[in-house]
């Protein structure tokens, strides 16, 4: 009699015991690392990713350096706390932290930076079509900067008295092509001195072969 009793006693203890143990298997507490659980000291076990302190699958991450959410040590993705993936704050996607525009200075769309200046490589006159490209002026309004391209304009003042050269061999010489009737309608600017040859001039239209007779004094208009 005394075993039956002590056998109806241990047959419930060992009945709850398999019931407690399912129990935390599948609906007990969690252990701390994996997957659903609180991190372990921020870390999680088999490459699961803690995220707000739980252990979850790992995300796409961008694979840059490795971190668990984003792959690139901010909580972003991208490497800098804007979102951009170019490490400034404005979210251009250049790296500079005010214009926006891609090219990675500070000016705005459309300008680019020569020096320490701005500048529209279309329109500058000192930097046409590219930095520290000048376009020749004369006279103050012939030649300049136009759509990225120097236009024509006259050479220095030069002799042609008795041998004058002529203009498709002074431009050649300066490194540029002679542009016949280019310069406000003309070949070449003539005077009767040098001082009014600096300052004005009288326009001659004709081939790049003028001067062909001595002359005074004479530019000859030259592309760059």
């Amino acid at each position: 009699m005394k075993i039956f009793a002590r056998l109806g006693i241990l047959i419930p203890l060992i009945l709850l015991g398999s019931a407690c143990g399912d129990d935390s298997q599948e609906g007990g507490a969690c252990v701390p690392g994996e997957l659903g659980c609180e991190c372990n000291m921020g870390s999680c076990l088999q490459g699961l990713d803690c995220v707000g302190n739980i252990c979850a699958q790992p995300g796409p991450g961008d694979g840059d350096s490795g971190e668990t959410i984003g792959g690139d040590g901010d909580p972003t993705g991208d490497g800098d706390p804007s979102g951009d993936g170019d490490g400034d704050p404005t979210g251009d996607g250049d790296g500079d932290p005010t214009t926006g525009d891609g090219d990675g200075d500070d000016c705005e769309p459309g300008l680019m930076l020569c020096g320490d200046e701005c500048v529209d490589l279309n329109t500058s006159d000192d930097h046409c079509g590219e930095c520290d490209f000048a376009c020749d002026i004369a006279l103050g309004l012939i030649g300049g900067c136009d759509n990225g391209t120097c236009e024509p304009s006259l050479t220095e003042c030069l002799s042609g008295d008795p041998d004058p050269i002529p203009c498709e061999d002074i431009c050649s010489s300066m490194g540029k092509t002679c542009a016949p009737d280019s310069c406000n309608g003309a070949t070449l600017w003539t005077a009767a001195s040098q001082n009014f040859c600096i300052d004005n001039g009288t326009p001659v239209a004709g081939p790049c072969s003028f001067p062909n007779e001595p002359i005074a004094w004479y530019r000859c208009c030259c592309q760059q």
